[in-house]
Parts: structure tokens; C-alpha cells; sequence
């Protein structure tokens, strides 16, 4: 060593004896080497080491390593490494210099005296150092170090640990929890830490106690797990067996471990009902949907109720847009479940169809309707799920509950079979509701014409139809006794006052009858009469009653009135299930509201020219005649008879006169083109939605219908049923599933429902459906609560095989058909089977596509496969020669 390098390496130790850190620098620039030892030196030890093992030295210690000292640096006399002196100074900052500021991994389990780093610090614990040897060995344990080797004396650091006594309870507790939160650390030494801190520092009050609890727990089986957590019930205070569930919870969501997810599920039998929807729930939260799927699948929580989770599950989509096939299984084996709490009302009086609509739940409002969710169950605001329903999801489930039983469609047998559970109310009987807002809807409209609501109006009208015509028969001969008391009265009374008398008498009963109506409409169906009903009533009256010598009035109310009914008359029948009657009365109806409409506003075009004719020949037209000039109201019905075309030779006496009419005469032809085109377009369109537009207009009628038997008739529900009784309204009629059989001329056959006819297994995108089995009602009035989902058949939508494999037998479906109940057969229309038909024709051939392409994608998949083992093995050939 030259003599430069001796000054810098004596440079090198008095600026460390000194402190003086940037001569320190100096020296190490200077080519000093800290890994020397000094001949000078009594403790013959390098500057290395000495820094190492200063406190307060972390600054020299990273100029040291800087200057390429070895983390791992190791004495080859002593055999003692770096870690083993930086241990020795007993300051946290000199072991994170040491540990943090180089790329090169330390090995802190050296051993110098059979004792590691970690042995030392854990030996030099006092109450004066314990704060500062703390934070040292945290370093230590959070770095790596190992918490199992022992000392000389073959105890190891944790209990070191626990037989210091001269040091704090606080600090020694946290020292042990530290040890405890390491994996690492051996079982044994594990349990007697956990049994320290539970009987000297945590109690049932901290969340720290059950995430250390979680380790033993994993260690035991599920018996032994209930025995310990019972024994800590007792022992330990506050206690809270939810939070250890729900620790366990989450460390099988976090680090997928099987045994956290047994012990849960091994706990659950002892919870109640809204422990164990609580702990559901916070795996709902976290989207962990394999474990929302384990704990729902477990016995115990298929044994209790669970109103709670379908909310908070359909909630989800909210949170997480992205829903996978996992959560559809979590959502059908909920559903499964809970199958009786579809449609049941939660505090905030809604259904889970409601939320589902409202979060915009795609896969949960599939999968609710397929279970049997009611369209027509009103919520708190009296909003109906189907009104923020889309309109493509409605089809397709529609489309869904269209099956047929049967391979061949030409067999006798064959069968269309309609689910209407989505469409019945809480007495199985036909909701209309749903489908009284679709005739609302301009959206919903058009599924108006689909074959499933087809039915539903054709059943509905089947059951109450009498009352229709028993209206419309009371209202024909209503206009026959009205004409008949016109004829008697007007223009000259007859002398005989008996038949007057009793024609009077008729049409009060008449009148009564309207008053009657319109009133139940109002209470029961919250709907307004009509715009011409109080007029024809009103007018009705005065007719009926004498006013002496004022018969002119009289005779003028008389011919109003007349006029009313004829309308009143046409509008109903416009609404006989007739469409060549009804599609004309319609055309009318509309024809003259869009006439009337664009009259109004071009009708300032009529009062301009009348107001000109009447300043052109006011003055010069002295005539008696109500068709004139001689006043302005004359003059705007002269006008308004000129617009039909009449005109007088006198009108056209000058040029500028004539220019006016002329110009009239072009405007006339105008907008009698432009309203006769309207007139045209409104009745092609008419006869394009024929059937559409008898589908609202019934779909409305019957809606009043269904209000006002099914309103509140207080103290009056005796004549309730009677009225039920003489339009032949039969009340225990149930309806459920729809079967129609082409081949029997669209004979169709209703039943009852017992149960839900999707199986829960299906999956949503599935176009196979089956018939859960039907048991008929006890002969008591009861009926049973239980569900046997294990006997039922499957209803493909396409035909191949032979019907006597899906022939319904007798143990599986023992169900009762109510045709018989309806009095008499029912018959689908031909248009409506076909299109149900060709649905089922369509869903054939979609699945059939599917599975083509599953079957594609699968040979592509196989071939891919062999070109791999193709070149593996080309590869391995090369490689050998």
C-alpha cells in the first residue's frame, strides 16, 4: 500500500471517529477502502464494520455501500456478516440502510454464535431500548426473517419474547402480534403467542383478534373449528362470531382457500337466517360469485329463507356492469331457492322485478320472468315493471314461453304450449293490467300481435264477452226506444199518453243504467266517461221531459240527442270482434279526428276569405236568404258552403271580385286534396294494423271490464257476485299454461297453475323448458307449499323423436284442465297458431345453428391441438438427431 493510500484510509477512520460525513466522502474519493482493518485498531475491526455497528451511522452506512461494500458481507476469522453487526447497533435506520438501499438480497438468517440477527435483538430487549429494538425486529420480520430458528438455548425469538418480563405489556403484545401475523411461523409457537395476547391484550372488541384467529381455525377440522369458536363464545370477552365469519370470509375470497370456505360453511348451521344473508351478502358485494355460489349451495342456507339477497344480488349490476355466467348460477340457484319469493313485496313495496328493471338487470329480468315474475304487480309509485321493460327483452322472453310437446307437427297430438304465469295476478286469474299499458305504449305496441298476448286477449274476451254484449244489446235497444219516443212526440204528439209514458219509463231505466256504469268506471277503474256520455245523458233527459209549448227546443235537443247515440252506437261497434266491422268504424273515427284536426288549422284560411266576401258584397246583397252576405255570421256559412264547392253566377260580377274567388277557389281545391290524401294514407295505414288496432281497442275495453270486477265493492260485494253469475263470470277459474293442438282444429285447452314450468337448471340462453309437476288443489280448499322438482319433462322447441317420449304421464302431470270451467271449447284463430309455429320454428333453428357452431369451434379447436403435437414432436425429432 502506497503512502497515498495510507493518508486516505487514516482520512477514512478520523472522519468516522469524528462523524464528519463529507470528509468521510472525501476519503472514499480518495480510493480509501472501508473492508480494511487497521493494525491500529485495539477491537481489529474494519470502518465497515465499525459503522455497522454504530447507532446513528445510517448515512456512512449508505456511503459505504455506495463505495462497493457487500450487503452480505461476512468476517472470514469471526464468521460473523454485515446483518450480524448492524443487529449489534440497535437502530432502526442503520438495519433499513442496510436492508433497502441495494439490489442484492441480504441473507439475515446468518448465524454468528448460533445466533441469528433476530436472536440478537430479541436477547437485547430492556425497557430502555425496547422501542427502538421494536422497530428493529419489525424490520427483520417484514423483510424475511425467520421467526423459527433458535438461539443457543434453542428457544426461539417469539419465545424470547414472551418470558421478557422487565419490558411493557403494550410493547411485548405488539412484538408477539408481529410474530403472529407471519405464515412462517411454526404451529406451535403460533398458539402459545395467540393464547398470550387473548389473555393479556385483545379482546372480542378488536378486528385484529379474529384476523389472527384465522390460521389456527385453517389448521382444524370443521368439528374441532365449531368446538374452538364455541369455546371462545365463552371464554373470550365481546366476542362477536359475525366478525370471525366474515374474516374467514374474506381471506377465502382473497387467497382462495378452501378451508376458510369450509369452516364458513361449517359455521353456518349454528347462524340465524339474517347472520347468514348478512355474511352472503358481503361475498355479494365483493363480486366473488364462485363464493356466493358455494355458501348458496350449502344445506344450510338452502333451508332458510332468503328475502334479502335477490335485492342486493340484482343490485349489482349497478356496481358491476360486467356480470358473468358465474353470477347467472349464483342468480338461478337463488331463484331456486327461493322460488315462493318472486313475487313477494319487500318494506319498500317492491318486487325483485322492480329492481331488477330499475338497475337495468338484463340477466336478472330474464331470469325472473322465466321463474314466473308478475308483469302486472304495481309497486309503491303504482308503476307496473313492464313500463321501463325493453322491448327486444320482452320479445325474446315471450318468444321463450312458447314450447311445443311432440316431434312431428302433423301428429293429432301435437301441442303449442303457452306459459301465461307472467300474466296472471295473486288468484291465477288473467292480469290485463300489463297488457292494458302495452296498448298504451307506442313502444310496447306491437307486441300486442304476439301469439302468447293473442291468447291472453282471446281468453280474456272468452271469459268476459257477455258483458260486452249484454252492453251493446241494452244499447240497441236503448236507440230503439229513443227513435220510438222521438216518433211519439215530435214533430206532433200523439194523443194517447200511455205508450209515451211508458217509453219515458224505459229510457229512465236506460239512463239510470249509463249513470251507473260511468260511476263504477269512475270508482273502480279511475277512468273519466267519455266525452260523449254526460252530453247524451244530459240531452236524454231534457227529452224525455215535458216542456209545454216549447217543442222547437225541445225538437232541436231531440235531434242532438239522436245524433249522440248514433255516435255512442258506433263507437261499440267499432269494438265487436269482428275485424271487417271494426276496422271501418276505426277508419272512421280516425279519418274524422285528423280531418278535424287539420281543419282547425287552416281554418284562418276560411275566416280571411269570408271576412273578404263579406267586405266585397255586404253592402250591395239585400236578400232574406240565411245563405248571404248581409251579416258576418251569414257570410262565414256562405263561405263554408263555398268551400264544398257551391258558387253563385252574382258572386262573379268584376275583375277583382273574381280574382278573390278565383283564388279561393285554387285554395279550396288545395286543401281538399291535401285532406282527402290524409283520409287515404289514414285508412292504409289502418288496414296495414288491423289487427294491432282490434288488439288496443280490446285490449282497453277489457281493462274497464276487469276494474270494475275487480274493484272494491265494499258492502256491496253480494251484488258483485251476482253480476258475476248472470254474465256467466266464473271466479275459480285459474289459468297458468295454454295448450293449443293444430291438428285438432286449434283446439286449446287451459290449466291451472301449481308450479312454475321452467326448470331452475335451464340455462337463460336455453331454449329447452319443461313442466314442473302439477299437483291439483286439495279437495278441502288447501293447497300444498312443497314443490317435487325432481319429476318433469323437458319440451324442446325443435321436432325430432316421437311424441310418446314426451307424452305427459299420469304420476308426473296431475293436472286439471279448466276448458270445461270456461263453458265452452276454446279455439285459437289459424293466424295466431302459425305465427306461434313459426316462433318455435325459429328457436329450432337457432339452437340448431348454435350448436353448429359449437361444433365448428370445436373441430377448429382439435385440429389446432394436433398441429401442436405435430410440431412438439418435429421439434423433439431435430433435437435427438
Amino acid at each position: 500500500m502506497d503512502q497515498d493510500e495510507v493518508d486516505a484510509q487514516k482520512e477514512l477512520w478520523a472522519a468516522f471517529e469524528t462523524e464528519d460525513l463529507e470528509r468521510f466522502h472525501h476519503a472514499l474519493d480518495l480510493g480509501a477502502q472501508p473492508n480494511l482493518i487497521s493494525n491500529d485498531d485495539v477491537s481489529n475491526m474494519s470502518v465497515y464494520e465499525k459503522v455497522l455497528s454504530k447507532s446513528g451511522s445510517a448515512k456512512f452506512i449508505r456511503a459505504c455501500i455506495n463505495a462497493g461494500c457487500d450487503v452480505n458481507y461476512v468476517n472470514p476469522q469471526l464468521n460473523k456478516a454485515a446483518i450480524n453487526y448492524v443487529a449489534e447497533s440497535k437502530n432502526p435506520q442503520n438495519i433499513s440502510e442496510l436492508l433497502h438501499k441495494s439490489n442484492c438480497k441480504v441473507n439475515v438468517d446468518h448465524q454468528f454464535e448460533d445466533e441469528t440477527a433476530l436472536n440478537t435483538l430479541v436477547k437485547s430487549l430492556n425497557p430502555k431500548t425496547v422501542a427502538r429494538v421494536s422497530n428493529c425486529i419489525r424490520l427483520l420480520l417484514n423483510y424475511g426473517a425467520s421467526p423459527n430458528l433458535p438461539d443457543r438455548e434453542s428457544k426461539t425469538p417469539l419465545q424470547r419474547v414472551l418470558q421478557t418480563e422487565d419490558i411493557p405489556l403494550a410493547s411485548q403484545c405488539n412484538l408477539v402480534i408481529e410474530f403472529l401475523k407471519l405464515p412462517e411461523l411454526n404451529l406451535h409457537n403460533f398458539r402459545e403467542g395467540l393464547h398470550y395476547v387473548m389473555q393479556h391484550y385483545l379482546d372480542g372488541r378488536s378486528v385484529l383478534l379474529y384476523n389472527l384467529l384465522v390460521r389456527q381455525l385453517l389448521s382444524l377440522t370443521e368439528d374441532q373449528v365449531l368446538e374452538l369458536l364455541a369455546e371462545y363464545q365463552k371464554n373470550v370477552v365481546d366476542w362477536n362470531s359475525r366478525i370471525m365469519q366474515r374474516v374467514l370470509l374474506k381471506e377465502h375470497m382473497s387467497k382462495n382457500s378452501e378451508k376458510a370456505l369450509n369452516a364458513v360453511i361449517a359455521i353456518l348451521r349454528l347462524n340465524t337466517p339474517e347472520d347468514n344473508e348478512r355474511l352472503v351478502e358481503v361475498a355479494i358485494e365483493a363480486g366473488n360469485w364462485t363464493t356466493v355460489l358455494a355458501l348458496l349451495e350449502s344445506d344450510s342456507l338452502q333451508e332458510q329463507p332468503k328475502s334479502k339477497l335477490l335485492k342486493t344480488m340484482i343490485k349489482q349490476a349497478q356496481l358491476q356492469p360486467l356480470l358473468n355466467a358465474e353470477y347467472q348460477n349464483c342468480l338461478l340457484q337463488l331463484l331456486k331457492d327461493q322460488e315462493n319469493c318472486v313475487n313477494q313485496y319487500d318494506d319498500q313495496h317492491n318486487t325483485a322485478l322492480h329492481y331488477a328493471v330499475l338497475y337495468r338487470n338484463e340477466i336478472a329480468i330474464r331470469q325472473l320472468l322465466r321463474q314466473g315474475a308478475r308483469l302486472g304487480m304495481s309497486n309503491g309509485r303504482n308503476r307496473l315493471p313492464i313500463e321501463d321493460m325493453d322491448v327486444k327483452l320482452l320479445e325474446e322472453h315471450f318468444d321463450y314461453c312458447i314450447t311445443s310437446r311432440g316431434q312431428k307437427p302433423s301428429h293429432e297430438q301435437y301441442e303449442i304450449i303457452m306459459n301465461c304465469l307472467n300474466l296472471t295476478n295473486r288468484q291465477n286469474d288473467l292480469d290485463i293490467a300489463p297488457i292494458a299499458y302495452m296498448a298504451k305504449s307506442k313502444e310496447l305496441c306491437p307486441l300486442l300481435q304476439h301469439p302468447l298476448i293473442t291468447c291472453f286477449l282471446h281468453l280474456k274476451w272468452h271469459r268476459l264477452s257477455t258483458i260486452f254484449y249484454t252492453h251493446f244489446l241494452i244499447f240497441i235497444l236503448f236507440s230503439v226506444c229513443l227513435v220510438a219516443h222521438v216518433i211519439l212526440r215530435f214533430p206532433q204528439r200523439i194523443y194517447h199518453d200511455l205508450p209515451i209514458m211508458i217509453n219515458t219509463i224505459i229510457l229512465f231505466s236506460f239512463i239510470s243504467y249509463m249513470l251507473i256504469v260511468n260511476l263504477l268506471t269512475y270508482l273502480m277503474v279511475h277512468q273519466f266517461p267519455s266525452y260523449i256520455d254526460l252530453p247524451l245523458v244530459t240531452l236524454l233527459i231534457l227529452t224525455c221531459i215535458e216542456w209545454g209549448e216549447k217543442m222547437e227546443t225541445q225538437r232541436i235537443i231531440a235531434v242532438f240527442a239522436i245524433m249522440l247515440m248514433a255516435i255512442k252506437l258506433t263507437i261499440l261497434i267499432g269494438a265487436l270482434p269482428f275485424p271487417s266491422i271494426s276496422t271501418h268504424m276505426l277508419m272512421l273515427r280516425q279519418v274524422t279526428s285528423n280531418f278535424l284536426k287539420c281543419l282547425s288549422q287552416y281554418s284562418i284560411l276560411i275566416f280571411t276569405f269570408g271576412l273578404c266576401f263579406y267586405i266585397l258584397y255586404g253592402k250591395s246583397t239585400q236578400t232574406d236568404s240565411f245563405l248571404s252576405y248581409s251579416d258576418p255570421e251569414r257570410t262565414l256559412m256562405k263561405t263554408l258552403v263555398m268551400f264544398i264547392g257551391e258558387y253563385d253566377d252574382d258572386d262573379f260580377n268584376g275583375y277583382y271580385t273574381s280574382l278573390v274567388l278565383i283564388m279561393f277557389m285554387f285554395m279550396t281545391m288545395i286543401l281538399t286534396n291535401l285532406l282527402s290524401g290524409l283520409a287515404v294514407n289514414d285508412t292504409q295505414t289502418i288496414q296495414a294494423q288491423v289487427e294491432l288496432n282490434a288488439a288496443i281497442c280490446r285490449a282497453k275495453l277489457l281493462n274497464s271490464y276487469e276494474g270494475i270486477l275487480k274493484g272494491h265493492w265494499g258492502n256491496c260485494e253480494w251484488l258483485r257476485c251476482i253480476f258475476q253469475r248472470l254474465m256467466h263470470i266464473y271466479t275459480d277459474c285459474s289459468y297458468g299454461y295454454l295448450s293449443i293442438f293444430p291438428n285438432q282444429e286449434n283446439r286449446a285447452e287451459v290449466y291451472k297453475q301449481r308450479h312454475r314450468n321452467q326448470s331452475l337448471e335451464t340455462l337463460p340462453n336455453s331454449d329447452d323448458v319443461c313442466l314442473a309437476s302439477l299437483s291439483p288443489d286439495h279437495k278441502d280448499g288447501g293447497s300444498d307449499n312443497y314443490s317435487n322438482v325432481d319429476s318433469y319433462e323437458f319440451l324442446p322447441t325443435h321436432f325430432d323423436g316421437d311424441l310418446n317420449d314426451f307424452e305427459i304421464k299420469s304420476n308426473s302431470f296431475n293436472y286439471e284442465s279448466i276448458s270445461n270451467a270456461l263453458k265452452g271449447n276454446l279455439e285459437i284463430d289459424n293466424k295466431t297458431v302459425k305465427r306461434a309455429l313459426q316462433i318455435i320454428k325459429e328457436k329450432s333453428n337457432k339452437e340448431i345453428e348454435q350448436q353448429r357452431v359449437e361444433l365448428t369451434e370445436n373441430r377448429l379447436e382439435d385440429v389446432w391441438n394436433l398441429l401442436k403435437e405435430l410440431k412438439n414432436e418435429l421439434t423433439l425429432k431435430k433435437l435427438a438427431n
